[in-house]
């Protein structure tokens, strides 16, 4: 009888066990999530920062909010789900980081599809695998596009970092964005030139985009950072780039930021093909604030020399940056070339011959560097020497001078109801035409207005993207915003109608 009771109370005692077991494990996977994942990364920064953790203790909350949001208010992070929760936290650990204290912010997402893509073959394991993941989130992606599809394996690590899984299928839709140049150790730091890339998802009303994974990942921080943070918050301040190079640079970060910036905005300067003169129109000379090739060539040199003059003081640092400028430079001289071939074409006149084949020869030389690199290269050509000579001139049409706009952006404009858009300028004299471009979700539409009081009445029935186009008697003009200086368009904010 004691054997049989003996044999039970053990048989009660595994019993016990095994519940025990099966608890700790759902505790443990309770405890691995895209939340605890925050709170890890703001306890490090407190214990760094060296202040007490008693007083710097947050109160971590899901509120209401949009899906992906996330706001801090005194020591309360709350975030619209469990993900947005989490980019809340990993802010606050950002921000006690560098400045030791808790801000006012609220964010919400800009693109519902924040995602990266990598072949199966190509995912790192184990450890590695695990620092991709955590980067991922903490860049604020949301998705991880594995082709052709994803391991069923993956899924539970993905999701204690708030990440989703999807096949290569699911990448219709999303903005596929291909890299000029992959799988070298040139950084990609120019938040401008994403913000202009991606401005391209709304005008092609997708859900939002995909860019190609680079690794390893510790040479390629700046990249995940600069489409992760930028492609959640277009308006996400310099300041939070720079920090990710304070360890390296110290107190000259700031500079090194602004060196790598323009020089990677070498790399993806031309805006998007409405704002550019076509080949077949640049002999009309058009009346136009579009740009011809000669005034994209000027913006080219103007910007390679202001990142070669960045980088001086960090040409040993970053020296892998230098290929970037020699190929802006390249593409100032390729374009400047272009368009003398094309004077010359059409008039025969020998001085457009010189400068053609100058230029050609000035961007040749500057290929090797380009190509060893990695970077696109593109065939120099030579100019053929037509039989005889044309009468005529060439005819310049250079950067047209600076001027100043002023608008603001109408608040609480409803749908079915007129906005009326207004732009001051400075333009000397009296500008010749003023006109407004804005896309209503499905295509682009093109008003009109008098000259020197420019406004526009249009009737929303959802959210505007605009910008204007200022034409001046010489046959040049301006956008704004600049689409050479970041996104070409501005937002309108529109509210549905609401019924009794």
């Amino acid at each position: 009888m004691s054997a049989i009771l003996a044999e039970l109370q053990l048989e009660v005692v595994k019993l016990y066990l095994l519940r025990g077991a099966m608890l700790l494990l759902c505790g443990l996977a309770a405890w691995a999530g895209p939340r605890e994942f925050g709170l890890q990364n703001y306890d490090a920064a407190v214990r760094a920062r060296g202040l007490k953790p008693e007083r710097s203790r947050v109160r971590a909350v899901i509120d209401a909010g949009v899906p992906e949001s996330f706001r801090i208010r005194g020591q309360v992070v709350s975030g619209g789900d469990l993900r947005g929760l989490m980019y809340g936290l990993l802010e606050a650990a950002r921000q006690i980081r560098e400045e030791g204290r808790l801000g006012e912010v609220s964010r919400t997402p800009a693109h519902p599809v924040r995602g990266v893509r990598v072949r199966r073959e190509e995912l790192p394991t184990g450890e590695a695998l695990r620092e991709l993941l955590a980067t991922l989130a903490t860049m604020r992606f949301n998705t991880l596009f594995v082709l052709p599809e994803p391991p069923a394996e993956l899924r539970p690590a993905a999701a204690a970092y708030g990440l989703k899984l999807a096949a290569g299928a699911a990448l219709d839709g999303v903005l596929d964005v291909e890299l000029p140049v992959e799988g070298t150790a040139i950084p990609w730091a120019d938040p401008v030139s994403v913000k202009r890339i991606l401005s391209e998802v709304e005008v092609r009303c997708l859900r939002g985009f995909a860019v190609p994974a680079r690794l390893p990942l510790e040479s390629h921080e700046l990249f995940y950072a600069v489409w992760g943070l930028a492609g959640y918050d277009p308006e996400i301040p310099a300041k939070n780039f720079a920090s990710l190079l304070r360890a390296r640079f110290g107190k000259a970060a700031d500079s090194a930021w602004a060196a790598l910036m323009l020089a990677s905005r070498c790399l993806t300067f031309v805006p998007p093909s409405r704002f550019l003169v076509t080949p077949d129109e640049a002999a009309a000379a058009p009346a136009t604030a579009r740009y011809t090739p000669l005034q994209l060539a000027t913006a080219y040199h103007m910007l390679a020399r202001d990142a070669e003059d960045a980088l001086l003081p960090f040409k040993t640092e970053l020296a892998a940056v230098q290929p970037l400028i020699d190929y802006g430079r390249m593409r100032a001289r390729e374009l400047l070339a272009l368009e003398a071939q094309s004077w010359y074409r059409s008039t025969g006149h020998d001085s457009a011959l010189y400068l053609a084949r100058r230029e050609f020869k000035g961007a040749a030389a500057r290929v090797e560097a380009v190509k060893s690199a990695g970077l696109p290269v593109a065939a120099i050509l030579e100019v053929q020497e037509m039989e005889s000579s044309i009468a005529g001139e060439p005819t310049w049409r250079p950067m047209p001078p600076q001027v100043k706009f002023t608008h603001v952006t109408p608040k609480g404009a409803m749908a079915g109801k007129p906005v009326t858009l207004s732009l001051a300028h400075s333009v000397p004299g009296k500008a010749a035409r003023v006109l407004l471009h804005w896309h209503d979700g499905e295509r682009f539409h093109v008003e009109e207005s008098s000259a020197s009081r420019p406004q526009f009445t249009i009737v929303p029935e959802a959210g505007v993207l605009y910008y204007f186009e200022v034409v001046a008697h010489s046959g040049s003009g301006w956008f704004y915003p600049d689409p050479l200086s970041g996104a070409g368009y501005l937002r309108l904010n529109v509210r549905s109608a609401t019924h009794p």
